[in-house]
């Protein structure tokens, strides 16, 4: 039993040293559309890889996208048509690791 226990939590610490949060997103808006990229390094991106990306439009979440693999190595990207997007909206991104962590950012329209 105690073995088993060790064994185990070798097993979690050993996964949160190769698991990491994204570490950046760049946010960019025109009237009709938002571009998203999310930094995130790794090593395979069919292993390890942003796993959603939730976008807030004005506080109220609008949209929810899944992921199955990633980009590429360094960035997982997205793009949604938002029509009539108008200066001083607020765009909220949530960007979260399938294996640990999440980064949120917030953009202001201009």
């Amino acid at each position: 039993m105690k073995i088993s226990l060790l064994c185990i939590t070798f097993s979690l610490i050993s996964l949160c040293a190769f698991a990491h949060p994204p570490t950046n997103i760049d946010i960019s808006a025109n009237e009709f559309t938002v571009q998203i990229v999310v930094a995130h390094d790794v090593k395979d991106t069919k292993t390890h890889y942003i796993k959603t990306i939730e976008l807030s439009l004005n506080g109220k979440k609008i949209i929810t996208q899944s992921f199955s693999t990633q980009f590429d190595k360094d960035i997982q990207k997205a793009a949604y048509f938002l029509p009539a997007l108008k200066a001083g909206d607020q765009i909220t991104v949530d960007a979260d690791c399938n294996i640990y962590g999440d980064l949120s950012k917030t953009y202001t329209v201009q």
